[in-house]
């Protein structure tokens, strides 16, 4: 039992496990996440989804039409590109090579709000925490 109280303008962001998409085209797609403020700067999305692995030709396929790995991966780059207050990301790695796992590292190791973060990666843990929990049975 209990309260969870989120404070006025606070924002929860989370890396969606369901894959459901409503825009034609994958960068459609992610612009999706764009904040309000930066609804018009696609530009933001397209230097995530490049970090991501995408290619500049792939800006303009159905979401539908990419692996589901990659569909991950768009659920992913829409998250990052909110910027949420609290960033919660559970296994965010799963579907992502190690170039990408650098990249996602770097990216969130120059993120500036909160983030959370479930792996059984242990050098990802490393290289983008301060602290580690090691929750066992």
């Amino acid at each position: 039992a209990g309260e969870i109280t989120i404070p006025k303008n606070y924002s929860l962001g989370y890396l969606e496990q369901h894959l459901s998409f409503s825009r034609p085209t994958l960068l459609e797609e992610a612009c999706l996440g764009l904040p309000a403020v930066h609804k018009y700067e696609s530009w933001r999305v397209e230097k995530i989804l490049f970090g991501l692995g995408f290619t500049k030709e792939d800006l303009s396929r159905p979401p539908e039409l990419f692996s589901g790995g990659f569909q991950v991966r768009l659920n992913l780059a829409k998250v990052l590109v909110a910027e949420p207050n609290l960033l919660l990301l559970d296994e965010p790695t799963n579907y992502l090579d190690k170039e990408h796992i650098d990249w996602l590292a770097d990216h969130l190791n120059n993120y500036p709000n909160s983030f959370i973060v479930i792996s059984h990666d242990t050098i990802f843990l490393n290289n983008i925490t301060n602290v580690i929990f090691n929750i066992e049975p």
